[in-house]
């Protein structure tokens, strides 16, 4: 999609000219160490790590749009290296993906976070759950903070606590926006009795 060469959605070249995003805080974008929330930031969240690969803008803005609404189900190889690469060194978390709305799995013949949450556990040797299940069917794109909070309101529910309690887990999803998703979804986990919860993203919109 960036050079129309025949190697994949993106190329090695193509992956290797995406922004790098520095190690900050996904809330207010201040430097930290390993992408840590920073203290001031840690009051609204329990998220303690948010793993941001790159910017949402140019080209993998126009490679998420076509894995998840044009049915480019290849891209998920390329978005897990990505994610591969931007991880570190970790080997005791369980993997989690955002559920994805019923509908949305229906529309696309896939869920598109479940694929990059596998690959992205094969390759780190990680374990993969899926202790939840997502309820609402309401499309998040384009709402403001409160209204994505409003709209996520008890959309989650955790149905395989037993995988989850006293474990450190790792969220994955593709777009960070407001956060409102990950950090409804640590919330829960959280109180659902995870030892500690971080994220891992493709892009974030800023």
């Amino acid at each position: 999609m960036g050079c129309s060469s025949e190697e994949g959605v993106l190329c090695t070249m193509c992956l290797n000219t995406l922004p790098l995003v520095p190690s900050r805080c996904y809330r207010c974008q201040a430097a930290t160490n390993n992408f840590e929330v920073c203290g001031s930031c840690r009051k609204y969240t329990k998220l303690g790590h948010v793993w941001v690969a790159t910017v949402y803008e140019g080209l993998i803005k126009e490679v998420i749009h076509a894995y998840k609404y044009e049915r480019v189900l290849s891209a998920h190889k390329q978005l897990s290296m990505m994610l591969v690469d931007a991880l570190p060194l970790v080997s005791d978390m369980i993997v989690v993906s955002v559920p994805t709305a019923t509908s949305r799995v229906r529309q696309r013949g896939y869920d598109h976070t479940l694929l990059i949450a596998k690959d992205v556990a094969f390759q780190k040797n990680l374990i993969r759950k899926r202790p939840m299940v997502r309820f609402s069917q309401s499309r998040q794109v384009g709402s403001s903070r409160k209204a994505r909070f409003e709209q996520l309101s008890n959309s989650f529910f955790v149905t395989r606590p037993q995988d989850i309690i006293g474990k450190k887990v790792l969220i994955i999803d593709d777009v960070i926006t407001t956060g409102a998703t990950v950090e409804t979804i640590a919330a829960l986990l959280k109180s659902t009795g995870a030892k500690e919860v971080n994220a891992l993203v493709c892009s974030q919109k800023l």
